[in-house]
C-alpha cells in the first residue's frame, strides 16, 4: 500500500499471463524472491517450478529489461565445510538448492546477454514474526506456543547463522539503492548453537523450556559465514542483536 505503487498477483509458472501482465511496463529494479520450498512429496515438481518461475520472469522482462536485477538465492548451494565465503565450492545437496543454483545460472546468463547489472544474494536462515516454515527458530516458537517440548535432533551443539527478517529486508533495499553487483552471502556472520538459541528464549520468556532430544537424522554441519565482501560494499550492517530480534518475534507471536 505504498503511494505510487501497485500490486500484481500473477502465477509465475504461467509465462503467457506473466508476459501479458508485464507488457509495456518499465521497471528500474526487479527483485526475484520467488521460491517453492519442498515440504511434501512433490519434490521434482517443486524443483522444476523454481527454475520455471525464474526463466519465465527473465523471458517476460527480456524486451524491456530493468536497470538492475537482484536475485535471492540460498546458502544451501554450497557444500558446507569450515567457514564459508563466496569462493567456497558450490555443490547443491538437495533438489531445492540445486533448483536455486540453476536459477542463479539462468539469471547470470540473462544479465550478460542484456547487460543488466545483477546481484545474487545467498540467504542464511531468516527468521521473524509469522514465519511458518520448518526452520529451527519458527519450529521451536510454534512448539512453545503449543506448550510442547522443544524438539532437537542431535545434542544441540550444531551451530547456525540466523538473520532477522527486518535486517534482511533492509539490506536487500541497501543493495538495490547502491546497485551493487556480484554474488554475496547475506548472513549475520555470527553463529549460535541450537541450545544457545533455546537459552536466549528462556531468558526472554522467563521460563524453563523443556527439550526432547532425538537421534540425529543427518550428518552434523556447522554453518559459519564470512560476510566481509558484503560489508565492503555496504559498510557496517548494523544488525539486530539475536536476543532483541527474538524478543520482537516473541512479542508479535503473542508469547510476551
Amino acid at each position: 500500500d505504498l503511494p505510487g505503487t501497485e500490486s500484481l498477483q500473477i502465477d509465475l509458472t504461467n509465462v503467457l499471463a506473466l508476459t501479458e501482465a508485464l507488457q509495456n511496463r518499465t521497471f528500474h529494479i526487479v527483485v526475484d524472491s520467488a521460491a517453492k520450498i519442498p515440504l511434501g512429496m512433490n519434490i521434482n515438481e517443486d524443483y522444476c517450478d523454481n527454475i520455471l518461475m525464474t526463466c519465465n520472469l527473465l523471458k517476460a522482462l527480456k524486451d524491456n529489461p530493468p536497470e538492475y536485477f537482484l536475485k535471492l538465492s540460498t546458502i544451501d548451494v554450497y557444500k558446507i565445510s569450515n567457514k564459508v565465503n563466496e569462493n567456497t565450492k558450490v555443490s547443491p545437496q538437495s533438489y531445492y538448492s540445486l533448483s536455486k543454483r540453476v536459477s542463479e545460472q539462468f539469471s547470470e546468463i540473462w544479465s550478460k546477454e542484456l547487460r543488466v547489472p545483477i546481484c545474487i544474494l545467498r540467504l542464511t536462515q531468516i527468521f521473524g514474526p509469522r514465519d511458518r516454515s520448518t526452520k529451527f527458530i519458527p519450529s521451536i516458537i510454534k512448539q512453545i506456543k503449543e506448550n510442547s517440548k522443544v524438539r532437537i535432533y542431535g545434542d544441540g551443539s550444531d551451530r547456525r547463522d540466523f538473520l532477522f527478517v527486518e535486517d534482511a529486508a533492509r539490506l536487500i533495499v541497501d543493495c538495490c539503492e547502491k546497485r551493487i553487483s556480484g554474488i554475496f552471502n547475506l548472513a549475520s556472520g555470527k553463529s549460535y548453537s541450537l541450545l544457545e538459541v533455546v537459552k536466549v528464549l528462556q531468558g526472554i520468556l522467563n521460563k524453563k523450556i523443556e527439550i526432547e532430544f532425538f537421534e540425529r537424522k543427518k550428518q552434523r554441519i556447522d554453518y559459519e559465514f564470512d560476510i566481509k565482501n558484503l560489508v565492503n560494499k555496504l559498510g557496517p550492517l548494523n544488525l539486530t542483536d539475536l536476543s532483541d530480534a527474538l524478543k520482537i518475534t516473541c512479542h508479535q507471536e503473542s508469547l510476551l
